[in-house]
């Protein structure tokens, strides 16, 4: 049975429930957020709470994952210590991992959350770097496991060593391989993976811009979709996020909470968005559910929504809105 008009489909007729999601995860990192009431740059500063965390945009979006009843696999280079705490802490969640291993050490990132002035601060290492043969080795890992996906989600930035046509690269093994992929990048790694056709998008708001040069996230949706990207996802921080899809484009609005730390809210939304769609929900459903995931995950200060999290009766919240309604009969609605 097709889907209502305002509701685009998902993948029920794609998902076999024997092949996992892949999370493609080049730059994982160990993750310190210190929470830092009234962070004074330049001045010294103490610290409240602090969390050190298996994390980097991949492992967060693993974790969600597994937390919304899901079996990820995912695929990263790890290297030294650091790396070896991402193993050890992947097989406590019940994260499968494909791992290539690297010479350096895989890198660490740092987040102030300012928990009186709700302001934040992050510093990232750039990664490992890859040599040649480390490089290639993970692409055809990489390779390998879009094959066997029901479902690939690319994302986070590219570690020192990796062309940054991995990306595309992986989007044109999806394509080939019949696998919706849905990509979350910025830069150089987006732009390349832009004439490859990923089946979907998340950015944010500048992200999209930057990449497209347009005026609005209006016209960024409108472009990208002009060159055959089926599915685009704004999202857009306290308000919320954008989809525009082969049945017209939609706002969604986020959940309404008390901001602790929204660092890794983007990661929280793709896994929410990705386990709705493998389930067979339509779009529009599946951002209802990404959405409220994100918004869990800001409300807390570390990058987990949670064994005993909401987010299906936090989802009856979330509303969406019409924006306007674009159709071509000549794209395919799955």
């Amino acid at each position: 049975m097709s889907a209502p008009a305002d509701e685009p489909a998902g993948l029920a007729t794609r998902t076999d429930y024997r092949k996992p999601i892949c999370v493609i995860g080049p730059n994982p990192a160990i993750d310190y957020t210190l929470e830092v009431p009234d962070f004074a740059a330049g001045g010294v500063n103490r610290t409240g709470s602090v969390i050190r965390i298996a994390g980097g945009k991949p492992v967060n979006v693993a974790r969600t994952l597994v937390r919304l009843g899901e079996s990820p696999l995912l695929v990263a280079p790890l290297g030294g210590d650091s790396g070896q705490v991402i193993s050890e802490a992947t097989a406590e969640l019940g994260i499968r991992l494909w791992s290539t291993p690297v010479r350096e050490p895989t890198r660490t990132a740092v987040i102030v959350a300012d928990s009186t002035n709700r302001s934040y601060t992050v510093i990232n290492e750039h990664g490992p770097r890859l040599d040649t043969r480390e490089a290639e080795s993970y692409r055809e890992l990489s390779r390998a496991a879009v094959r066997l996906a029901c479902l690939v989600l690319a994302s986070g930035s590219l570690p020192p060593g990796l062309d940054p046509d991995f990306y595309a690269d992986l989007a044109h093994e999806a394509r080939a391989s019949e696998v919706p992929f849905i990509l979350d990048t910025s830069g150089d790694p987006l732009r390349h993976a832009l004439d490859a056709q990923p089946w979907a998008l998340k950015v944010n708001g500048e992200e999209v811009d930057a990449v497209t040069g347009a005026q609005n996230h209006m016209a960024a949706m409108a472009l990208l979709r002009e060159r055959g990207i089926e599915h685009v996802v704004v999202t857009l921080g306290h308000d919320g996020s954008l989809y525009s899809g082969p049945d017209g484009t939609f706002a969604i609005s986020a959940l309404a909470i008390d901001p602790v730390n929204p660092t890794a809210a983007g990661d929280a939304f793709l896994a929410g968005l990705a386990a709705s769609l493998s389930r067979g929900e339509g779009w529009l459903d599946a951002l209802r559910h990404a959405s409220a995931a994100a918004g869990l995950v800001a409300a807390r200060l570390g990058p987990d929504i949670g064994a005993e999290h909401e987010v299906d009766r936090l989802a009856d919240r979330i509303t969406v809105h019409h924006a306007y309604h674009r159709t071509n009969p000549c794209t395919k609605n799955a």
